[in-house]
């Protein structure tokens, strides 16, 4: 079983969500199931003169044009929270094993947020 797995950031193994994918791409293999990973570091050469806000608002796009092009090769698509939805939209496959996860932090932002909005901040 071969994965793709998606991360809405430069790939650093010394990074929170980027080192978990990091290591999760590095330990599937042991199992038998080859993996790759997309993220800002796969983006194309140009995009890296990107803001960091340019390219977490283009990354979607990528994701959904290197799964368009290449989802034949996998059969486990792993996209981080917002990376697939583009792709989804677009190219609703049935056939495909989507899977996502989330390290929780987007939870907890949210909640800090409602707190804060609660007490007029």
């Amino acid at each position: 079983m071969r994965i793709l797995m998606s991360i809405h950031h430069e790939l650093n193994p010394d990074q929170g969500a980027p080192g978990v994918t990091w290591n999760l791409a590095r330990e599937f293999p042991m199992l038998g199931c080859p993996t790759e990973i997309l993220s800002f570091s796969s983006m194309p050469r140009a995009a890296s003169r990107f803001s960091e806000k340019a390219k977490r608002l283009t990354y979607p796009w990528h994701v959904a044009d290197q799964l368009q092009k290449r989802l034949g090769e996998y059969e486990v698509a792993e996209l981080s929270s917002g990376d697939g939805w583009l792709y989804q939209s677009l190219y609703p496959n049935r056939t495909k094993l989507y899977v996502t996860r989330s390290h929780g932090l987007e939870h907890i932002a949210r909640d800090a947020r409602v707190q804060q909005a609660r007490s007029g901040k």
